[in-house]
């Protein structure tokens, strides 16, 4: 029953006294029927995300066998008093425990009886919530294993409650969380928080600890104890008055370190590594560290002074995001440190670690001093800058320590000018494979000075740099470089003899307002296969009359080129035998393709907002591959392509708002292949494609506001039809006459319009349906009584029937469950009045 829009359970459903198995998760139940208490076998209730559900039946705890409970992501604020008798549950997602009145109180009344269930090993998430259990009514639970999550502990006020819960006895738990909210927490006196912390101490054989928005001032002893010999994974977050981290440093198997939110701390130093005699490393196994919106941290110390203390010897990754006023060194000495990312800390200005190992650097809105100096980054293979101020170009000796740079990423860097400002500063990157400069609005060029590029680059893209104004002239020297994109580079010039890399195989050029393609820019380029010209708004033709394409070419992309009249010549061409796919967008100035055929080779070919474009009849033959023909608003095209029902290949057709089409080419279309055929919004269409009856494997078909199709060709609909939509085709042969009983495969029948025949014969729906929509029909006044027989219907909408007045008296069918009606007065109104006939529907929408 997962998933289904069900309100409300029966108070029958406490007859199945041998179920065992209900899964209600995901749905809108509101309530659960006390009747639920007497399923005495039941052994696994899932209520997971149940956001209307508040309260679990008073007297729960009489399910003596349920082993697993899950009310996670529900609306419930409190679990029953009593829970502490629930020793057999395997599984407690979530435990919500509200506030609390004196003790041996609740300030409202929860269910009871939650105390008769026997053995549990597994209770992930426990969560305190606004009212109901004292926390602990954990204390029975000991044999729970996996996760288990507290939330709403700022509810908990008596510390003996905390130790009565009795965490240290679970021996299987592996995963815990300690959750204080962050808006009730400073309702707890910090002392209190304190030492309720103190008595939650788990078991030594935790693996994960979550403490989030503890609210006390210091942490509890236990945290950082080195017995705690199999903690991997520690997150300290949102804790926002302790004033120091406890001493983790002593936790030898602990790999992942997460802190967030400590906005008391101002410094981090010896408190910090702990101390364990039986080693001289501290952190000895940590593999991440992530410091996360420390606000107020200044400075981190180093653990000693005199050296015989080994700091992070594992760690290779190493992220501070979001540490404004942190200003003093990191740690000099990281050996192992492979990945370093640094984020929006402008005052951190000292230089960088020594770091040999690094290989992927991430300086996000930083300050460009932490490159003012040397750096022992030799094994550097990915650099990223975002958002740097002040830097102009990348410094000299920095350049000399990236031979094994591949990837390098410039972004959002206002200041940035050049590259490079040295004439041979590129040499050192004799490993540089992707370059990527993103919204650097005062580039002007890559380089001050021409020189040698990165002769191993294989991707070079150029974005949003507005004051770029050329290109370097040794480009086409990078024999390596396979894909080139360009885009929003309005100041950009391609002068004469502009000529890119023979060995390109990917080519955008976007936005950059050419008005020109030099000739060898594309012609010269002999293993060119994706073009894409786009936002050349100034852009008139391209180059070489009668010029051949790149027989390597396999994609073509024109968009919003508005005075572009001409398309290249070379698509047309013989030796074109490459080219797959052709697609052209919003190009008004286009009246005609050039003269013959396109290439065999054309597999999918799209023109949309091609408004001054008349004609198509001639650019096609009967042995191309076509599979895919998509022409879209092309408000003056009269003529298709002549030999459409010779396209062998083709799988999609879509034709959509071309009203200057009055009719299909003669022959129809394809009979063998076509699958899919979309026609919409083609006002003057009298006549649908020839022969239709013949599209044996046509499995959807479309129509959409063609108003003057009068008639079905003969034979009617493909009789292997799945999909059928027909919409505002009013003047369409009535529906009594379109056969549908014929279609022995239809699943989805969605009729929308106002026809003149809205009379549902009995014999009219093929019992194959899984989906119906009806919709705009204000003169139909009754359904078929023969809906009740479409034993497969699972879907039904109902839209916009203004008559209609009640569903078939013989019932809705068996299989259905969703049901939406709107727009319907009448309908809806007898809906309300009978809601008994309709409410085993698992889903009902809410337009009711």
């Amino acid at each position: 029953m997962s998933c289904y829009f069900i309100t409300e359970l029966p108070e029958s459903i406490g007859n199945l006294r041998l179920l065992r198995y209900l899964d209600l998760s995901y749905t809108r139940i509101k309530s659960l029927p006390e009747s639920l208490n007497v399923l005495y076998n039941l052994q696994t209730l899932l209520l997971c995300d149940c956001a209307d559900l508040n309260n679990l039946p008073a007297n729960i705890g009489k399910l003596i066998n349920l082993r697993h409970l899950d009310i996670s992501g529900s609306g419930i604020q409190a679990m029953p008093i009593g829970v502490e008798n629930l020793v057999s549950l395997r599984s407690l997602p979530e435990f919500v425990l509200g506030n609390v009145g004196p003790r041996g109180s609740a300030t409202q009344e929860m269910p009871i009886g939650v105390d008769n269930v026997v053995t549990p090993p597994f209770l992930p998430e426990f969560g305190l919530g606004i009212v109901g259990s004292r926390i602990d009514g954990l204390r029975n639970l000991s044999h729970l294993q996996g996760s288990l999550s507290l939330s709403g502990l700022e509810n908990v006020d008596n510390l003996w409650d905390a130790k009565n819960a009795n965490l240290k006895g679970k021996q299987k738990l592996t995963t815990l969380v300690m959750e204080w909210s962050s808006t009730l927490s400073e309702l707890q006196n910090d002392r209190v928080a304190t030492d309720v912390l103190e008595m939650l101490q788990p078991h030594q054989n935790l693996e994960k600890l979550t403490i989030k928005g503890y609210n006390g001032r210091k942490f509890p002893t236990w945290i950082g104890d080195p017995s705690f010999s199999k903690l991997e994974c520690l997150s300290v977050t949102d804790c926002k008055r302790c004033r120091s981290l406890p001493p983790l440093g002593s936790l030898l198997s602990l790999k992942h370190l997460y802190i967030k939110g400590m906005d008391a701390v101002k410094s981090i130093g010896a408190e910090f590594y702990g101390y364990s005699s039986s080693s001289s490393k501290t952190f000895a196994s940590l593999e991440t560290l992530t410091f996360e919106e420390m606000m107020e941290w200044e400075e981190w110390l180093l653990p000693t002074s005199d050296g015989h203390m080994e700091a992070f010897p594992s760690l290779q990754e190493l992220q501070i995001e979001k540490c404004p006023k942190l200003r003093q060194q990191l740690p000099q000495q990281l050996p192992s440190l492979v990945k370093l990312h640094l984020t929006e800390c402008e005052q951190l200005s000292v230089s960088l670690p020594q770091i040999p190992r690094l290989k992927i650097l991430n300086l996000r809105g930083c300050n460009y001093m932490l490159l003012s100096s040397n750096l022992a980054i030799n094994c550097l293979a990915s650099f990223e800058l975002h958002n740097i101020s002040s830097l102009k170009h990348l410094p000299e000796w920095l350049l000399q320590y990236m031979p094994t740079l591949k990837w390098l990423v410039i972004v959002d860097c206002s200041d940035f000018v050049h590259l490079a400002r040295c004439k041979n500063d590129m040499q050192y990157l004799t490993s540089l494979q992707h370059l990527v400069i993103r919204n650097c609005s005062m580039l002007v060029s890559l380089f001050e000075e021409e020189q040698p590029l990165p002769q191993k680059l294989e991707y070079l893209e150029l974005d949003s740099c507005h004051s770029l104004k050329k290109l370097p002239h040794a480009l086409h020297s990078l024999t390596a470089l396979q894909e080139l994109i360009i885009t929003d580079c309005p100041r950009l010039e391609l002068v004469p003899g502009t000529t890119f890399p023979s060995n390109l195989q990917g080519l955008v050029l976007r936005g950059c307002g050419l008005d020109l393609l030099p000739e060898p820019m594309i012609n010269n380029i002999t293993s060119l296969e994706y073009l894409c010209i786009g936002g050349c708004l100034v852009l008139s033709s391209f180059p070489g009359e009668g010029r051949q394409v790149p027989t390597t070419f396999k994609q073509l992309t024109i968009d919003q080129c508005p005075n572009l009249e001409f398309l290249p010549e070379g698509i047309t061409h013989s030796s074109n035998i490459s080219l797959e796919l052709l697609e052209i967008f919003d190009c008004p100035s286009i009246t005609s393709f050039p003269a013959g055929h396109l290439p065999a080779t054309l597999k999918v070919l799209t023109i949309w907002n091609c408004c001054n474009l008349e004609s198509l009849e001639d650019i096609a033959t009967d042995s191309m591959s076509l599979e895919s023909l998509r022409i879209g608003n092309c408000t003056n095209l009269i003529f298709l392509p002549k030999c459409l029902n010779k396209l062998g290949c083709l799988d999609y057709l879509e034709i959509d708002g071309c009203p200057g089409i009055v009719s299909f080419p003669q022959g129809g279309l394809p009979s063998r292949s076509l699958k899919k055929l979309h026609i919409l919004d083609c006002e003057n269409l009298m006549f649908l494609p020839e022969l239709m009856l013949s599209l044996t494997s046509l499995k959807e078909l479309k129509l959409s506001n063609c108003p003057s199709i009068a008639s079905l060709p003969d034979g009617g609909f493909p009789i292997n039809l799945v999909s059928l939509e027909v919409k505002d085709c009013e003047n369409i042969t009535p529906l009594s006459k379109w056969g549908l009983h014929r279609l022995a495969s239809l699943e989805k029948l969605k009729i929308h319009g106002g026809f003149l025949d809205v009379v549902f014969p009995e014999w009219l729906l093929p019992s194959t349906l899984d989906t119906l929509h009806v919709g705009n029909l204000p003169k139909l006044k009754s359904l078929s009584p023969w809906l009740q027989h479409l034993s497969s219907l699972e879907e039904l909408k109902i839209m916009e029937c203004h008559e209609l007045f009640n569903l078939p008296k013989e019932g809705v069918p068996p299989m259905l469950s969703f049901l939406e009606i709107r727009g319907c007065p009448k309908l809806q109104q007898t809906c309300e009045k009978n809601w008994s006939e309709i409410d085993h529907i698992p889903c009902i929408s809410n337009h009711l």
